[in-house]
């Protein structure tokens, strides 16, 4: 039996973001906070692994607007998000996948927007729910002060996060 590999020149590249992720992900998310800066940097990272695994037409939006890149964020509270939008915005029917996400830091009030277009129908029951659950769980053990809503459209779902980074009392 052989075995083809496809080769592609972007492998090294690759291989550098995700041991990037995997570092991060089994050595920093053990700490209770990260610097905003690091977070972003995990994002962008995961980003560019999506960018390069789909071959299919991908547009992505990803807009930073951050006044503080020291500030102390739970790590890996907003990757789900980003995870959730590819896992479910990318399917065989759709041309082209649209996915925005739009980070906003202003005095340790963080707002966390992410839109993916799908093909689902309008109200259908949002498989990620689970998914966003969890999340909701642990935002509610780091932070007294956020608000999350999901909605599922005709042609796009979205997540709207907002939390109060300095409103992290139990930690």
């Amino acid at each position: 039996m052989h075995w083809h590999v496809k080769k592609s020149d972007k492998t090294p590249e690759v291989v550098v973001r995700l041991s990037k992720l995997l570092r991060f992900m089994l050595y920093e998310s053990a700490k209770e906070v990260v610097p905003i800066e690091e977070e972003i940097r995990i994002l962008e990272d995961y980003v560019q692994l999506e960018e390069i695994r789909h071959t299919k037409k991908l547009n992505i939006i990803f807009q930073k607007e951050i006044d503080n890149y020291n500030q102390l964020i739970a790590p890996l509270i907003l990757l789900p998000f980003i995870e959730n939008a590819f896992k479910h915005g990318i399917n065989e029917t759709l041309e082209e996948t649209t996915i925005i996400i739009k980070i906003k830091l202003v005095e340790g009030q963080l707002s966390f927007y992410v839109m993916n277009s799908h093909e689902n129908e309008p109200g259908a029951p949002i498989n990620a729910n689970i998914g966003l659950s969890n999340v909701r769980r642990q935002l509610e053990l780091m932070y007294n002060e956020f608000t999350l809503n999901a909605c599922n459209l005709e042609r796009t779902f979205i997540v709207d996060l907002a939390i109060n980074l300095n409103s992290n009392g139990k930690i």
